[in-house]
């Protein structure tokens, strides 16, 4: 226990510590750190990742610029506001299925009304034109994203993603 203690106090501070004596509390422990890198920072995050002695290759310094890159090319302008679409935020998020990146979404909504934000202001449904076969067309529904719908989706995203964890720190 005494050595648990002197590795997690570069960490976390003394209180937080004392709570780990049985493994039942340290298990709680780790899942309220878990919640808090969502909220507060993804260094939170490295940090409980480097306690627990995981392995973690930082991202390369290639695939970072190569997301900044993807990410300001993806931004588009409505009336002077920055914004990006649903659609292609999805795959720069590393969803496949926008059924899975519409229930982030959904998180995404509910934590900008519980922050007192007008929804509809944030996350404006819009109709996109795809190409069909034979030349013919199809609309579907999109999202037009604003920084902050962006930044509010970053942070519920699935935090296993390189994509999403690249995100929480772009927006």
């Amino acid at each position: 226990m005494q050595k648990l203690q002197s590795e997690t106090e570069e960490f976390f501070p003394h209180q937080v510590t004392a709570l780990l004596k049985t493994r039942r509390e340290r298990s709680r422990l780790q899942i309220l750190i878990l919640k808090a890198a969502l909220v507060r920072s993804f260094t939170i995050f490295l940090n409980w990742l480097k306690f627990e002695n995981a392995i973690i290759e930082p991202m390369k310094k290639e695939k970072i610029l190569d997301l900044f890159e993807r990410f300001e090319q993806a931004s588009l302008e409505i009336e002077g506001i920055e914004c990006w679409s649903a659609r292609e935020l999805q795959t720069l998020l590393g969803y496949s299925k926008w059924e899975n990146f519409l229930k982030v979404i959904e998180k995404a909504k509910e934590a900008c009304s519980n922050a007192g934000s007008n929804v509809t202001d944030h996350f404006p449904d819009v109709r996109k034109t795809i190409p069909m076969p034979k030349g013919a067309q199809k609309g579907i529904e999109d999202m037009a994203l604003t920084r902050y719908a962006s930044y509010l989706i970053a942070q519920n995203g699935d935090t296993r993603k390189e994509e999403i964890a690249f995100a929480q720190t772009y927006f």
